[in-house]
């Protein structure tokens, strides 16, 4: 638990209040904002006392006058916000984190104060993606951030773009609770036979993995209810002794993702692993019988080397199409005329370019497109990919 003596503070829901942890109580400081609203549904006693202190002078200008204590720093919360709210969970320290934070860190559950829980790890994607991905169930290890910190990345964009820039933090990720993933897990919503994609919104296998190993432990948690498992992502790491000792190769299909050959390009647009380390880990993974792919994701004109692409040692490559928005094509440099076909929110190659492309692809036994443009979709499920139902092409 918070310590008496703790101070702790509120910036939210258009308030800024301040106070510190007692022997028995939580204490607000004079000064701290109150808003000016009640629920209907809020306690009839916390009615009451803010009618009393409205009327008594403690409440002026909806500023508190003095300090005020209350039983709980929940019932602190909520009689400020005029509303109910979660005092473990609301208020934080100068650093950021929470009492429920501060509560972890004592019981051991979080291994450094720097750490952060990250709830929304198991999603099922709808929409215009769902209903095209045979693998809409994504599990995120780690959340609201990336070291990879890729430029082309979607779903930073789309974070940032809901959230706010204070939604994304790829030098710190929040971390998933492995007592949940099981507990999620117990509960049904994922099964045996079932296969998640590990690694949706950001990279399972990203520098913050070697410190905290919550993929390797996932994995295991997977394994041992017999769950598939879809890893995607831009890191050697995947190929390292503990994880192919871990990984089973009845469950785990792993696409490791590469954009350009050149060290240099690759660097100024992405923290990730150097390409030929993943081109390494990719033979690695191939050679040990691990259902194993080529991503090259997202392809963009002019970054891949096809002589070297074609000299890759596996035999499954998967294709993801650059799709752009006046911001993502600002970014690249490139030019919205190169991208003629618009679908939902962004702009695309056309088809006829996109084939040409995949005639220069000749060293996979298999090659499979993965699209997100509705006419380009049915084209190659229909006429190109191996197996019409599932565009990654995973071993059955």
């Amino acid at each position: 638990m918070a310590r008496p003596g703790e101070k702790f503070y509120l910036d939210t829901r258009g308030i800024k209040a301040s106070g510190v942890v007692t022997e028995n109580s939580f204490t607000v400081f004079k000064g701290s904002e109150v808003r000016p609203t009640i629920a209907k549904y809020l306690a009839k006693a916390l009615v009451d006392l803010r009618h009393q202190h409205e009327t008594d002078g403690t409440i002026v200008d909806w500023k508190l006058t003095r300090d005020l204590d209350f039983n709980s720093p929940s019932t602190a919360v909520t009689f400020l916000f005029g509303a109910n709210a979660s005092g473990p969970q609301t208020w934080k320290d100068e650093n950021g984190m929470t009492m429920l934070e501060h509560d972890k860190l004592a019981a051991g559950v979080l291994k450094d104060p720097s750490d952060r829980e990250y709830l929304g790890f198991l999603k099922t994607v709808e929409g215009n993606e769902g209903s095209k991905c045979h693998y809409p169930t994504r599990l995120d290890t780690y959340g609201c951030g990336c070291g990879h910190d890729c430029s082309y990345c979607y779903a930073k964009d789309m974070i940032i773009n809901m959230t706010g820039p204070e939604g994304w933090d790829p030098s710190h990720p929040k971390i998933a609770d492995l007592w949940r993933i099981e507990n999620r897990i117990k509960r049904g919503e994922l099964k045996k036979g079932d296969i998640v994609r590990l690694g949706g919104l950001t990279d399972c296998f990203q520098p913050i993995e070697k410190k905290y190993h919550t993929t390797l432990e996932t994995i295991k948690i997977l394994n041992k209810y017999r769950i598939g498992y879809l890893i995607v992502t831009k890191s050697h790491t995947v190929a390292d002794e503990e994880y192919v000792a871990v990984m089973d190769p009845a469950l785990a299909h792993i696409q490791l993702t590469t954009t350009t050959f050149d060290l240099a390009l690759a660097a100024k647009y992405e923290k990730a692993s150097p390409p030929n380390k993943r081109v390494a880990a990719i033979e690695k993974l191939q050679a040990l019988g691990f259902d194993t792919f080529f991503r090259l994701s997202p392809y963009i004109d002019g970054w891949i080397d096809f002589d070297k692409l074609n000299r890759v040692e596996c035999d499954k490559i998967l294709i993801e199409f650059l799709r752009v928005n006046t911001t993502i094509a600002r970014r690249f440099g490139v030019s919205l005329d190169d991208f003629p076909v618009r679908d939902a929110a962004y702009c695309h190659m056309s088809l006829e370019h996109k084939l040409e492309v995949l005639a220069k692809i000749t060293g996979f036994k298999e090659v499979t497109v993965c699209d997100d443009c509705t006419e380009h979709y049915e084209y190659f499920r229909d006429h190109f990919n191996p197996d019409p139902k599932d565009c990654c092409n995973l071993r059955k």
